[in-house]
C-alpha cells in the first residue's frame, strides 16, 4: 500500500507538469542474495552503501540459503503485480503508464552461472543490463506506437 501511494504520488506530480508525458515502471529481475556488495574488481569508485544487503539480513533473522531465492522470488513478483495494477489502473484515464516487466530477462534464482548477469545482489553486470535493455527498448518502443492515437 505504501509503495502505491508513493507511485501515485510520483505519477500525478509528472501529470501536474506534463499530461501527455508516456510514463514507464520497470521493476526488478530476480536477486540473487549471496552477500556480494558492490566492491567488485575492477570498479575503482568508493561507495558508502556498498553491500551487501540482502544477504545479511537473511542472515539477521535466520532464513535458511534455500528459502532465500523463494522469499525473493515473492516479493518481486508482488513489486511486479502491483505496479502492473497501478498501470491497467491508469490505463482507464490516462493510457500513458506502463509497467516493464523484466522477471523473464534474467533467469530466476538459483542458477549456475548467475554471476554473469549479477555484479553483486542488486545489480545487474553490463551483459544483464543488456538484456534488460532489450526489454526495455520493446516494450516502449510498441507503447510508444500506440500512443500516436490516443
Amino acid at each position: 500500500v505504501e509503495f502505491r501511494r508513493h507511485f501515485d504520488r510520483l505519477i500525478s506530480n509528472v501529470r501536474d507538469v506534463d499530461t501527455t508525458v508516456p510514463i514507464f515502471l520497470p521493476a526488478y529481475a530476480y536477486p540473487v542474495p549471496d552477500g556480494r556488495g558492490v566492491r567488485s574488481p575492477g570498479m575503482p569508485i568508493e561507495f558508502d552503501f556498498e553491500g551487501p544487503w540482502l544477504k545479511p539480513a537473511f542472515d539477521d533473522h535466520g532464513i535458511p540459503d534455500e528459502d532465500r531465492y523463494e522469499i525473493m522470488i515473492r516479493l518481486i513478483d508482488r513489486f511486479n503485480a502491483m505496479l502492473a495494477k497501478l498501470a491497467a489502473d491508469y490505463a482507464e484515464h490516462d493510457g500513458r503508464v506502463h509497467h516493464i516487466d523484466l522477471r523473464a530477462s534474467l533467469p530466476r534464482p538459483p542458477y549456475a552461472g548467475y554471476e554473469k548477469d549479477w555484479i553483486n545482489e542488486l545489480h545487474p553486470t553490463s551483459e544483464g543490463f543488456r538484456k534488460l535493455a532489450e526489454v526495455f527498448r520493446h516494450s516502449i518502443r510498441a507503447r510508444l506506437t500506440g500512443l500516436d492515437s490516443k
